[in-house]
């Protein structure tokens, strides 16, 4: 049987996210929206630390799903290193970005070359992934230190991260739960 390159692949997820309707038709097969208590999930991060949602009870977290394939994706990482991460781990904020279907090993060594330092953890049978979506990435959910989600978005847009940096900074404002 033939498979689709990764170049075809990747033209298909630019087209995806590139185009309004398809991506809201995307969204709305995502399983978490705001206000919705976040699941519970478990991973291992490429540092070999076991971290569950309850790791990060009290912080604002934001858990990004991503696929080293991704065009859209590599674009927005870069982003929530230096935009979100670097800005706002000293203030309270959590990141952990999850590969889907790649394992730890895959992460570890795609984060070297990208130069991250991001916590992240792969996904390789998308256990963490289909419990809050069913398809679409670049993923983005936005916990607030009450467990709960306050932000969402799919696919990369410079509109939605902004968006996404002003929901960050709006929950580390508030008190601790």
């Amino acid at each position: 049987m033939n498979f689709p390159s990764r170049k075809v692949l990747s033209a298909f997820s630019l087209m995806l996210c590139a185009l309004p309707s398809i991506a809201a038709e995307v969204d709305s097969e995502c399983k978490v929206k705001p206000g919705d208590a976040a699941p519970a999930f478990s991973a291992v991060t490429t540092d070999n630390a076991q971290v569950s949602l309850s790791s990060y009870r009290g912080k604002v977290l934001l858990v990004n799903l991503f696929a080293t394939w991704c065009p859209p994706c590599r674009k927005e990482l870069p982003l929530v290193e230096k935009d979100v991460w670097q800005k706002y781990k000293d203030q309270g904020l959590a990141v952990l970005v999850l590969g889907r279907e790649h394992s730890t090993a895959e992460i570890k060594e795609f984060k070297s070359k990208q130069k991250l330092t991001v916590p992240m953890a792969g996904d390789p049978k998308r256990e963490v992934f289909n419990k809050f979506a069913v398809r679409g990435i670049p993923r983005n959910f936005l916990i607030g230190k009450n467990g709960k989600v306050v932000f969402t978005s799919v696919g990369y847009t410079d509109a939605d991260f902004a968006e996404l940096k002003r929901s960050i900074e709006r929950e580390l404002a508030k008190p601790a739960v």
